[in-house]
């Protein structure tokens, strides 16, 4: 028996919890004038229950706006998917009076004795358009409890979404509601009398948006691995965690995407945030389109875009989220979807076999979202160091961030990083480099050049808000990252990969016992087209260092090539080295794209030159099979015929030599020449091949007089 009374005891504890909409309060003696407080409680269930909710059944099963006994039996049947929640914060208004002017209006308040309590001037309640001073607050674990001793007449107690700061640990945020705003006539009064403390429970939804990003529908990519059939697939939020698919590109293909963004019916969000971030091999093209379903027509003013090479960042402003709003709550509520496509293309500094990716966050919630923020700044001697700082207990695994740089109000660069990314240079185009240190997400930007006015600095990044130091010296800017902790963790689709491939070569001899220098390859594909470069939106200043490094390269070449007895031929093929390795750095600096074209002799066809230690390479094509077409041979050798080449994920194919002394294994392949065997001017074989000559010579004289005569 006392077994069967402490379930009895637990079932009505969970009730007590788990509660309805209705008031709940313990009954007011007949004689009773006032209704002293009113507790509210929030719940929050699933969809399903809260669209079967139905108040007036629970109400004519005993439900009396009390707490006995009778009433709490007669919520039995809540059951165990509804429960109440803290953080959750609501204020007052009296009917008749919740605008002034167009804002809104509450009754003002203050803390009394641990209680919410109306603020009273003689026996006039005082008003405020200021939620902060309002009579209201915030839900606690069992509701927050208002002192209404004073209250007579019609009020309405709203729900403010932009004050809550409940969420659940998997990002859940308060959707779909009801009894919100609750109304409310004070004395509150049931069959008994006046409820002396009043319970009330508005009921709400849990929910958070869906997201997905992929390659854009049929794209036409092509998969690395046959099995990601997905590839020309969409965005599918269904898709959120999935793995998307690897595709082949190279330097110059323009890589299509799309986002997709569901917002359920029955919610809606005072903050909607796309934070896109792509990897430094990838060049934002600038061209972001966004769409919605359901009669959403999302145009000028409904967001603002910020933009770089490096990505963007989309904030919908309130009159977007207004008709976004508009559709997914209501009567005839509905989901609406938001797809945002966008292109970025593969450049030059895009390393072989290393996934560039695309990376799109969603932040969302009720706290309202902040504009970027832009930070004057001021280079020194053409650089400018970046410290970066986080807030205590931030968590930086995982995190990405691009800080963008102004000129005069245009951008003029960008580098995005992560807490992997140290000790690197990072080349950004136009001269301009970021060298990290060994602290991530700490750096200097390099070759700003002389003018120090009118430079701004901006961080993107998703789930922070970075505050800019004003006190820093020339040359410097610490930015400090605090963690924004009103809203759910941003959301973070997984994302497909965009891999370029590349091929070692190593001249040698026959024997491959010695390395040639000076050798010139043109790279063919399977439709006898050349590779060839091309320039894009790149200043005049970087297409001549391009023009001047490819000469001084063709030049140090042909002086190898056509060195005579005893030059130094030591210094010739250091010559070549050191020309190589400025033209590489121009190559990537000039925002180079590939293309295929027909004349091998045509401007900008890609040449290959094999250094001292007779190695060469291409990096940023496709993965496939090629040819190397050898346009000079190193003195003394000739050329030889084309050599086919594999281009494969890892450089694992097609390899029989190390590329350098101190490979852990073979890594490229060896391309062979032969010395030229044509005998020198005036040897042995120069009779030989003159006794042969006029034998072949007396040979056709003879044919041809015999054959005069018979035909005479």
């Amino acid at each position: 028996m006392k077994r069967k009374n402490t379930i009895w005891s637990l079932v009505l504890a969970l009730v007590m919890v788990l509660g309805v909409i209705a008031p709940l309060g313990a009954l007011a003696a007949s004689d009773a004038k006032e209704t002293k407080t009113v507790t509210l409680h929030k719940l929050m269930m699933t969809k399903d229950k809260l669209k079967a909710w139905d108040s007036d059944k629970i109400k004519e099963e005993g439900y009396n706006g009390s707490q006995d006994l009778k009433a709490l039996q007669a919520l039995k049947s809540v059951g165990a998917d509804v429960g109440e929640v803290a953080n959750v914060y609501f204020a007052w208004q009296e009917v008749g009076k919740e605008k002034a002017g167009d804002k809104d209006q509450y009754i003002k308040g203050e803390i009394v004795d641990g209680k919410m309590t109306p603020v009273f001037e003689g026996e006039n309640l005082v008003y405020t358009t200021n939620i902060d001073e309002a009579f209201g607050g915030k839900t606690g674990a069992n509701g927050i409890v208002f002192d209404t001793s004073k209250l007579k007449g019609s009020f309405l107690i709203q729900e403010i979404k932009e004050k809550s700061t409940y969420k659940t640990d998997d990002g859940m945020v308060i959707a779909g509601q009801k009894a919100v705003p609750v109304e409310i006539t004070l004395p509150l009064v049931n069959e008994e009398g006046v409820v002396v403390n009043a319970h009330v429970y508005p009921k709400n939804t849990q929910e958070k948006p869906k997201i997905d990003k992929n390659f854009a529908e049929g794209n036409g990519l092509k998969a690395i691995e046959d099995k990601d059939s997905n590839i020309n697939a969409g965005a599918d939020v269904k898709n959120y965690q999935a793995n998307k698919a690897k595709a082949q590109a190279e330097v110059g293909k323009k890589i299509p995407y799309e986002v997709v963004t569901k917002i359920d019916a029955d919610t809606s969000y005072e903050r909607l945030i796309w934070n896109d971030i792509m990897t430094n091999g990838l060049t934002f093209n600038k061209d972001v389109k966004v769409e919605a379903d359901n009669g959403v027509n999302l145009g000028d003013g409904d967001y603002i875009l910020a933009q770089d090479d490096n990505g963007f960042r989309l904030q919908m402003t309130d009159a977007g989220l207004a008709k976004i709003k508009a559709v997914t709550t209501g009567a005839e509520a509905k989901d609406v979807n938001i797809k945002l496509t966008y292109s970025a293309t593969v450049n030059g500094t895009a390393v072989v076999d290393n996934p560039e990716k695309n990376n799109v966050t969603l932040e969302y919630g009720h706290k309202k979202g902040e504009d970027l923020k832009k930070n004057d700044v001021t280079p020194k001697e053409g650089k400018l160091n970046v410290v970066k700082n986080f807030s205590e207990g931030a968590k930086t695994d995982g995190l990405k961030l691009v800080y963008t740089l102004e000129k005069d109000g245009k951008a003029v660069a960008s580098v995005a990083l992560d807490n992997k990314i140290v000790n690197k240079t990072i080349d950004l185009g136009n001269g301009i480099k970021f060298v990290v240190g060994e602290k991530a997400f700490n750096g200097e930007f390099q070759g700003l050049g002389e003018d120090a006015a009118g430079w701004k600095i901006s961080e993107r990044v998703a789930g922070y808000n970075p505050a800019y130091a004003t006190t820093d010296a020339a040359g410097t800017v610490t930015i400090t990252n605090n963690e924004d902790k009103d809203n759910p963790k941003p959301l973070d689709p997984t994302e497909p990969e965009v891999v370029v491939g590349g091929k070692k070569f190593v001249k040698t001899t026959e024997v491959a016992t010695e390395l040639l220098a000076g050798a010139k390859f043109v790279v063919k594909n399977g439709e006898k087209k050349y590779l060839s470069a091309k320039s894009v939106d790149t200043v005049e200043a970087e297409k001549a260092k391009l023009a001047a490094a490819q000469k001084a390269l063709n030049d140090a070449v042909k002086a190898y090539n056509e060195r005579q007895e005893g030059a130094d031929e030591t210094q010739l093929k250091k010559d070549i080295d050191a020309a190589q390795k400025t033209y590489n750095e121009a190559f990537k600096t000039a925002g180079i794209r590939y293309e295929w074209v027909a004349d091998k002799n045509a401007a900008g066809v890609v040449q290959l030159s094999s250094n001292s230690k007779g190695q060469f390479m291409i990096e940023g094509i496709e993965y496939g099979t090629y040819k190397l077409e050898e346009i000079e041979a190193p003195k003394g050798y000739a050329k030889i015929n084309d050599v086919e080449f594999t281009v494969a994920e890892g450089n694992t194919k097609d390899v029989n030599i190390k590329y350098a002394a101190d490979s852990a294994e073979n890594d490229a392949k060896q391309v062979i020449n032969k010395k030229v065997t044509i005998p020198q001017t005036g040897g042995m074989g120069t009779m030989i091949f003159m006794v042969a000559g006029l034998a072949l010579m007396g040979g056709a004289f003879i044919a041809m007089r015999k054959r005069s005569a018979e035909q005479a």
